[in-house]
């Protein structure tokens, strides 16, 4: 382990608070497969009448904390602010939770731009910050510093501890010298750095005086959101003693999005959260050349992290992609396309005078909006069905339309309209059965099976026979199909990932056999798109009129029809909207098939039986010993929401 640094008395106190108002732990137990099935992932329908996401901007959190507190509402989606942990821990009717999180504040480089296209002075960047110093002004203390892109709480992936270089302290003597050898210089004696083109010592043609526009580095934070202003406060304040100039500019959300995609920033700051479907894909997805989420954020280049990245993709055993992963991140730690600050942690507020029932994923927490047990878990307390639970959503809708939402924002939403073939397992991140309750994966190869098998592989999902659609009509293969073939390729974020998709086949109606050109640990994942932000099944009857151009159609309220737990009710553009409980979605009256007692590993065909999971009742804690040593102390351990 690497050097650990105690913070403040006053945050290790606060924690301990914290974590002292929590109610009880909850204790692992053992489980058949089909308990499991049964009764802790798949819940019996949901048990409230109404959801309804009330939002309350970044501007507003103020008020969302006091409604919160004056009972207007249940549950806050985003962690809690330091600044209002003292009010929401002394009301006896809200429990705060403290847990590791998958998420992570970034710095986000636009790696193209002069001068952060210099790999010198992006490392100067992160030797300038006190990573520390961050976690402590931006979430008091509740995080970790970090340095590789995969957080924490993704132990089996994590490479941290195995870095050869950390930039967790402020250290102005190798960033300055990361500068002077980029050709970064005081040519004038001033104190400020000038660029030196040539790398002569003296003025010539092509040097930049450090008056130059192009030297006025601006950090970006999202319009008065603390831990965002924080980070890039503390950023610029070290680029600054390093003799660069340095300032913070508070952007609106939107407006910073929109200057992102447009190639005009310097650097951004936002939270990223972890895939928690093969979590090193990460690395592929941000820094692989061609890939869109680099294109469109960090722009970065580089032929041999490249290889290796493709190298990790093409991996079809979790050793090999850990290897790969292992160089890939360390290659990446010193090229500094994108700094990372801290792991956050979740810290979750909830009401608990009306309902109860609510439950943990591992690494979202309670309340976080990729958690779908939120909404259905939770139950009248006594466990009556009934009641409108109130949900504050931190941002409103960009769009309605499941294939154009690129925020966690939308997908919190529509989580509970739409299903995937399969979900994810709170505790473990392991699949489990969705829309389908049984997958099998094989290999292909050319000139077996006709002409359309290529060499990959074959998923193939058997689905539920008794699932129908919000207006009554029955889900088929049919609708499985479409969404593969015809839906999801116009999808600016998603089209990439079903790229290796050649041909979908339905032998029945309740059966679907999805072909990829491709082998590969990742492609199962990929391809057949369930859990975490993945490709939603939708209803062919309703979207099939509009396939011209599916990016300018646009659900109407009577459009929005799934088959999940809620149906769309009402929406009034940033203001709220309702969903209504689905009856049908009933697990428990379902005519389905004895549960299947393994689970399928990625790429890897068949796997082990899942036997452990947690009980129903309260969501576990954050066991004291491990609030200390996580929230207390920076210790170096080894569907995107973004602020």
């Amino acid at each position: 382990m690497g050097k650990i640094k105690i913070l403040t008395l006053g945050t290790a106190l606060t924690v301990m608070a914290l974590v002292c108002f929590s109610t009880a732990v909850a204790t692992p137990m053992s489980s058949t497969s089909a308990s499991l099935w049964a009764s802790d992932f798949k819940p019996h329908g949901a048990y409230i009448d109404e959801l309804v996401f009330t939002v309350f901007t970044t501007s507003e959190i103020p008020q969302a904390m006091l409604a919160l507190q004056a009972g207007e509402q249940d549950a806050y989606d985003e962690r809690v602010l330091s600044t209002y942990l003292p009010g929401l821990v002394a009301d006896p009717d809200i429990e705060v939770r403290v847990s590791l999180g998958s998420s992570y504040r970034v710095l986000v480089l636009n790696s193209q731009k002069f001068p952060i296209n210099i790999t010198g002075f992006r490392r100067a960047m992160a030797f300038g910050m006190d990573k520390y110093r961050v976690n402590t002004e931006a979430v008091g203390g509740a995080g970790v510093p970090l340095d590789s892109y995969v957080p924490v709480i993704a132990t089996e992936w994590q490479v941290e501890d195995q870095l050869p270089t950390h930039f967790y302290e402020k250290d102005i003597i190798s960033g300055n010298a990361s500068l002077e050898a980029s050709g970064f210089r005081d040519l004038d004696g001033d104190g400020w750095r000038e660029y030196d083109a040539d790398m002569s010592g003296d003025w010539s043609a092509g040097d930049l005086d450090d008056d130059d526009a192009l030297l006025q580095v601006e950090l970006w934070p999202t319009l008065e959101y603390g831990p965002a202003i924080a980070a890039t406060s503390v950023t610029a304040e070290g680029m600054t003693e390093m003799g660069l100039h340095a300032s913070v500019v508070e952007k609106d959300w939107n407006t910073l999005v929109n200057a992102i995609e447009a190639g005009e920033h310097w650097v951004a700051c936002w939270t990223e959260n972890l895939p928690v479907v093969n979590p090193p894909k990460v690395l592929y997805d941000y820094f692989r050349t061609d890939t869109p989420d680099n294109a469109l954020y960090y722009r970065f280049s580089n032929d041999t992290i490249d290889a290796v990245l493709d190298q990790m993709n093409a991996a079809t055993t979790q050793e090999d992609v850990k290897t790969y992963a292992r160089q890939a991140t360390e290659m990446l730690a010193y090229e500094q396309p994108l700094i990372v600050c801290y792991n956050d942690a979740n810290i979750n507020a909830y009401r608990t005078d009306e309902y109860e029932g609510f439950f943990e994923f591992a690494g979202l927490g309670v309340t976080n909006g990729g958690n779908p047990y939120v909404a259905t878990k939770v139950r009248k307390i006594g466990g009556d069905l009934g009641g409108v639970f109130k949900y504050i959503l931190s941002e409103t809708l960009d769009t309605t339309s499941c294939i154009l939402t690129s925020t966690g924002y939308e997908a919190t939403v529509m989580q509970y309209v739409y299903e995937t073939l399969w979900n994810l397992d709170p505790n473990t991140w392991d699949p489990i059965p969705g829309l389908a309750y049984d997958w099998d994966i094989e290999s292909t190869s050319a000139g077996v099976g006709g002409a359309w098998v290529q060499d990959g592989q074959k998923f193939s999902f058997t689905l539920y026979d008794n699932v129908t659609w919000h207006d009554g009509t029955p889900f088929t293969s049919e609708d499985v199909k479409y969404s593969f073939d015809t839906v999801w390729p116009q999808s600016p974020q998603r089209a990439p990932e079903i790229d290796d998709i050649y041909n979908v086949t339905t032998p029945d109606d309740y059966t679907v056999e999805i072909y990829v050109n491709k082998t590969g640990y990742f492609e199962w994942a990929a391809a057949s798109g369930g859990g975490d932000g993945g490709t939603y099944i939708v209803p062919k009857h309703i979207w099939e009129p509009h396939e011209a151009d599916f990016t300018t159609f646009i659900p109407t309220n009577a459009q929005m029809i799934g088959t999940g737990p809620f149906k769309w009710n009402e929406y009034v553009p940033g203001e709220y909207i309702s969903l209504l409980r689905y009856d049908p979605w009933r697990w428990d009256i379902r005519d389905v098939p004895e549960p299947p007692t393994t689970t399928t590993d990625p790429g890897t065909g068949p796997t082990t039986t899942t036997d452990e999971t947690t009980d129903d009742g309260d969501a576990p804690g954050f066991g004291l010993f491990a609030a200390i040593a996580v929230i207390t102390t920076a210790a170096v351990l080894s569907r995107r929401r973004r602020k």
